[in-house]
């Protein structure tokens, strides 16, 4: 197996991690920011929380700098 396959099998194994982690939560985020952060809390990078929200990589980036100011 190269190295482009293992990454590849990581980022399905973390994404997989993460519909399991959001199918058990019983308050579900109703807000993107929450599901921003809650996606990120699941280990999820910029680019993995865009594709899932269908929004810009940007903007997820601007939410977490957000919360990281509210939180800090």
């Amino acid at each position: 197996m190269n190295e482009n396959e293992i990454e590849i099998l990581k980022r399905i194994d973390s994404k997989l991690g993460a519909l399991i982690a959001l199918g058990m939560i019983e308050d579900k985020p109703s807000t993107n920011r929450e599901k921003i952060k809650l996606l990120s809390d699941l280990g999820l990078n910029y680019n993995d929380i865009a594709s899932i929200l269908n929004a810009n990589p940007g903007y997820i980036s601007k939410e977490k700098a957000l919360l990281k100011k509210k939180d800090g």
